[in-house]
């Protein structure tokens, strides 16, 4: 399991070693954590910028090159993605479907 830090609070945070099963849309991929994975959630999108720059570039964390979605939701219908082909942050439709990887604060 690898950790990182939080690049605005500092806090160190877990992170899954692998995707979870197969990428799925932004609402069952919160459900499917909260009933399989307790203690575990989707990062936010500045987490999720942080396991890029400090884990994936530096070829850890077994990271795919596809988007993955954050916690962080973008109006009602939207949500917060990050794509590890491109380092960059973006906004999709729920409905997307989407790769997962939960983190957990270490101190929980």
């Amino acid at each position: 399991m690898e950790t990182f830090a939080h690049t605005k609070t500092g806090e160190l945070i877990y992170v899954a070693e692998n995707d979870i099963i197969k990428p799925m849309n932004w609402e069952n991929a919160n459900s499917a954590i909260v009933e399989l994975y307790p203690r575990w959630r989707l990062p936010t999108i500045d987490e999720l910028e942080a396991m890029y720059n400090q884990l994936h570039k530096h070829g850890k964390g077994n990271f795919k090159e596809t988007i993955y979605w954050s916690g962080s939701e973008f109006g009602s219908d939207s949500a917060w993605y990050y794509n590890f082909a491109l380092g960059m942050d973006g906004t999709g439709h729920k409905k997307l479907g989407a790769n997962i990887r939960i983190v957990k604060n270490k101190n929980k």
